[in-house]
């Protein structure tokens, strides 16, 4: 039952629809960082919720595909293999090649006898390290939020409330709460918490009227709550503001691919990804946000002598 509830969910078809009609998802979007899933399967799929997805033929029929440990592992030792589709190592394996690293395999009858609730360690499995790395592409997702300070962030510290992704992101039959594809711009905060699957605001809990003078609760009709709560992001570690995929192919003066770090050990060139802008305490942009999004398929039409518009 468990597997055919979650071969229902975008995290195992990778596909939704979008309020305009549109065909979204991992498989049908592109974006500025690693572009698309297509003709790169083994190396997106290692965040797939199941074991295989090699390429278009993968089968979302079969529930013996669906990996179950990925989010319910306890004992912290179930690794999907980087390169692997969605497998961990099954035996040992040397990874990146020539680097020394070697993987061991997980004991999946331990994993298996200690499977639990989901946790911060194992939804940053994958949201943490989106985009290839630690922090990447998403600047207020990392590994430090696994047990983050309180001054980082006060839900999900030890020393504040102790959260895990899943006490705002709640989940009723394996679906989860919050879709990046149907966002909302505000809410009515009339949701109870583990009861409405379908909101996970900061309305959700904190209701429309928060604050204890008045005249800050008049702003919450226009304003959102993150507009003045998060200042900045990507503060323990940094994130990637740029990427150049267009300097990718330079080699170095024997002729051979390379990667240059600057003064902080962050990788600010690799050959075969093209150049790399890092920043950490990023103020964000302020822009009035109406809950609507515009995502650009690899199908879509676009005008190859303009700029074109990625995910607005």
């Amino acid at each position: 039952e468990a597997a055919e509830q979650m071969m229902a969910t975008t995290h195992w078809t990778w596909e939704a629809i979008a309020p305009d009609g549109g065909e979204v998802g991992k498989n049908n979007v592109i974006n500025n960082y690693c572009v698309a899933v297509t003709s790169n399967e083994p190396r997106c799929t290692s965040c797939h919720t199941g074991y295989g997805y090699t390429d278009s033929s993968f089968d979302f029929s079969v529930e013996t595909n669906v990996d179950c440990l990925v989010c319910h592992d306890t004992t912290g030792t179930y690794k999907k293999f980087p390169t692997g589709a969605g497998h961990p190592v099954y035996e040992p394996k040397e990874f990146p090649a020539g680097s020394g690293n070697i993987w061991q395999p997980p004991d999946l009858a331990l994993v298996a006898q200690n499977v639990g609730e989901t946790s911060r360690e194992t939804c940053g499995a994958c949201h943490f390290y989106g985009g290839g790395g630690d922090g990447v592409k998403h600047g207020d997702l990392d590994s430090s939020m696994a047990n983050p300070s309180f001054d980082l962030d006060v839900h999900m510290s030890p020393d504040g409330e102790d959260f895990t992704c899943t006490t705002c992101h709640t989940a009723n039959n394996h679906q989860i709460s919050g879709s990046r594809y149907e966002m909302a711009a505000h809410d009515t905060g009339e949701a109870i918490p583990a009861l409405d699957e379908d909101l996970a605001t900061c309305e959700s809990c904190h209701g429309t009227e928060p604050m204890a003078d008045p005249k800050l609760n008049d702003h919450v009709d226009t304003i959102a709550c993150q507009t003045c709560h998060i200042p900045e992001f990507a503060r323990e570690l940094p994130t990637k503001m740029w990427w150049d995929w267009s300097k990718a192919g330079q080699m170095n003066a024997e002729g051979v691919p390379y990667a240059e770090k600057d003064d902080n050990g962050w990788v600010v060139y690799d050959t075969k990804k093209g150049e790399f802008v890092w920043e950490m305490n990023v103020q964000p942009d302020y822009v009035w946000f109406d809950g609507n999004v515009s995502y650009l398929a690899a199908t879509d039409t676009i005008d190859p002598d303009s700029v074109v518009d990625i995910n607005t």
